[in-house]
């Protein structure tokens, strides 16, 4: 490689690295208070909204359902952030796809019947996953989609 060929090579290589954003957050959180089955709480205050779902509203049917799974699969747990487009909602809750144990919680809901996935642009990183596990669901009859 010549001189030129190897400045260009370093400069695309920096282009590449420089545009492409983590947006994995560093470092554990922890649930501090469920709000419903798709809101919580972390240590530090503030309300953590999973994108691309939407668990039944309080008193609705599953609703207590949704918000019981929740708590089991976020309490006590390590978990893992990640930021879409959007960092936070017209509330200030911080919209995250949330992981405990390497899986995600945001899809495990979907995928027991007990949220909707909920496309909301522009944070549709995952649409097409949410969808295939809310499909899962209905074929399988569960939770909201039981007959």
């Amino acid at each position: 490689m010549n001189k030129l060929e190897t400045f260009f090579f370093i400069l695309l290589l920096f282009l590449a690295v420089g545009c492409s954003e983590n947006k994995i957050e560093d470092g554990c959180k922890y649930a501090s208070k469920i709000i419903d089955g798709d809101t919580f709480v972390i240590s530090t205050g503030e309300h953590v909204r999973l994108i691309g779902i939407n668990a039944p509203e309080k008193g609705k049917q599953y609703s207590k359902l949704a918000a019981e799974e929740l708590t089991n699969l976020v309490s006590s747990k390590c978990l893992i952030f990640e930021k879409d487009i959007s960092d936070k909602d017209a509330y200030g809750r911080l919209l995250r796809y949330v992981y405990a144990d390497n899986e995600s919680i945001n899809e495990i809901l979907i995928r027991k019947g007990l949220a909707k996935q909920f496309p909301y642009k522009p944070d549709i990183k995952y649409a097409d996953k949410f969808n295939e596990s809310e499909a899962y669901a209905k074929t399988n009859n569960l939770g909201m989609w039981a007959r």
